[in-house]
């Protein structure tokens, strides 16, 4: 989830005199910062040396030199720059998402957040204060989630062909022509195997609203999928959240709501894929 707010923030970046149009000068420079993290998270790298590795400069930031990582050398970037090592950054982890393993990308990860903060703040990317406390909560447009979950679970028969469009923003990810109402996004992705997902909430800091929404898109779903659709048990997931699923008959995928929690908040996302 830190991910896709950061890709959120580096596209409002993108202006022609930061990201989208660089001298050949910046261009090296950016490249060479990209070197030294990559090298950096595949030797010693670790979370008090990644915040040790940022340091704020006036105007600017500068990457410090660690000791054994080769070209490491206090390389000092404006904040223009910075802006623009982050942003290629994130390009870095989303096109050779396949090709980095995840120890290399939980490590160089953060760093765009560092990069940020350092220049911007981290009040500048802050999310908007809590919701309030709902007394309840019912889905809305609950016949149009049950029309569209339905056209999904018809789909996961052809391998969601038939409401694939093209390929999204990361390796593997495709755009959706069925969007689940009052949802953040909603995608087929191809690995590790084929399934449609999507994002009812992220981020969301009052954690009573979030359980609230989340028994509430439990039942409305279940009823959606009908009566012939058995249900799981609601277990903890290790993600600081709960899964539970449905499944159908043979020719049916299983339907998991999933939730998560982290230090950014609360997460709801809906999954339908194979059984199992």
């Amino acid at each position: 989830m830190r991910l896709l707010a950061l890709s959120v923030a580096l596209m409002t970046l993108c202006t022609p005199k930061l990201l989208c149009a660089q001298s050949e000068e910046t261009t090296d420079k950016i490249s060479r910062g990209i070197m030294v993290i990559r090298e950096f998270c595949g030797t010693q790298g670790n979370k008090s040396s990644q915040r040790e590795f940022v340091g704020k400069l006036e105007g600017g930031i500068t990457l410090r030199k660690i000791p054994g990582i080769s070209g490491g050398g206090d390389l000092k970037y404006t904040d223009q720059e910075a802006e623009g090592l982050a942003g290629a950054l994130f390009k870095e982890l989303t096109d050779n998402a396949t090709s980095l393993s995840k120890t290399q990308i939980e490590c160089m990860s953060p760093f765009i957040s560092r990069i940020l903060d350092a220049i911007l703040g981290p009040a500048s990317r802050s999310d908007p204060p809590p919701e309030k406390d709902l007394s309840s909560y019912e889905v809305p447009n609950k016949e149009a989630l049950c029309k569209r979950m339905n056209e999904v679970v018809i789909s996961y028969r052809s391998s969601f062909r038939t409401i694939m469009m093209g390929e999204g923003n990361f390796p593997g990810q495709y755009k959706s022509k069925v969007i689940l109402p009052n949802t953040q996004w909603c995608a087929v992705f191809t690995h590790p195997f084929r399934y449609y997902s999507c994002s009812i909430f992220y981020n969301e800091k009052n954690n009573h609203n979030a359980e609230l929404k989340e028994k509430a898109y439990r039942k409305a779903v279940g009823e959606c999928l009908g009566k012939n659709w058995a249900s799981s048990d609601i277990v903890s997931n290790g993600n600081g959240g709960r899964s539970g699923a449905f499944q159908g008959n043979g020719n049916d995928p299983k339907v998991e709501i999933r939730s998560s929690k982290d230090k950014d908040g609360n997460d709801l996302v809906i999954y339908v894929q194979p059984p199992g």
